[in-house]
C-alpha cells in the first residue's frame, strides 16, 4: 500500500494546509465584517449628527416661532393699553369741556341777573346793604340756556 495510501507526512501536510486557508479565510471574513462594521459606525455616525443637527434646526424654529408670537402678544396687549390710555385723557377733556359749558353758562347767567338788577334799580322796600335776590327772569333763564346748549353743539361739532 505506499503507493496508494496517502502518506503520514501527505495527511499532515493537507491538513497544515486547510488549517492555514482556513484561518486566511477566517482573518479575511474577520477583516471585512470589521471593515463593514467601521462603516457602518461611519454611517451611523454621520446619521446620528444628522438627527441633531436638524432637532436643533426645529428646536430653534420653534422657540422662534415661540417668540414670535409672544413678541405679537405683547405688542397686541400694549397697542390695547395705549388706546386705553389715550380714552382717559379724551373722557377728562369730555368732562373739563362739559364743566366749563356749565361754569359759562352760570357766569353768563350771573352776569345777565347783575344787569338786570343793575338796570332795574333799587325796587322799592330794599335797603341798599340788604337787596333782595331777584328771582331768576324767564329771559335771563333762556339765554343762559341758549349759551349752555351752543357751547354743547360747538364741542360735539369739533
Amino acid at each position: 500500500m505506499p503507493g496508494n495510501a496517502p502518506t503520514d507526512q501527505t495527511i499532515k501536510a493537507d491538513a497544515v494546509a486547510f488549517r492555514e486557508n482556513l484561518l486566511f479565510e477566517v482573518k479575511q471574513q474577520a477583516s471585512e465584517e470589521l471593515d463593514l462594521a467601521q462603516t457602518s459606525r461611519i454611517e451611523s455616525d454621520s446619521y446620528r449628527e444628522r438627527i441633531i443637527a436638524q432637532t436643533r434646526r426645529q428646536a430653534e424654529d420653534t422657540f422662534t416661532h415661540a417668540r414670535l408670537i409672544a413678541e405679537q402678544g405683547g405688542t397686541e396687549i400694549n397697542q390695547k393699553h395705549a388706546i386705553e390710555a389715550q380714552k382717559v385723557p379724551a373722557h377728562d377733556e369730555l368732562i373739563k369741556a362739559a364743566a366749563e359749558e356749565q361754569f359759562e353758562a352760570q357766569r353768563l347767567l350771573q352776569k345777565h341777573l347783575t344787569n338786570n338788577r343793575i338796570q332795574r334799580g333799587p325796587q322799592p322796600g330794599e335797603s341798599q346793604g340788604q337787596q333782595r335776590k331777584p328771582s331768576p327772569e324767564p329771559d335771563a333763564q333762556a339765554s343762559a340756556s341758549d349759551a349752555n346748549q351752543h357751547s354743547r353743539s360747538q364741542h360735539f361739532m369739533a
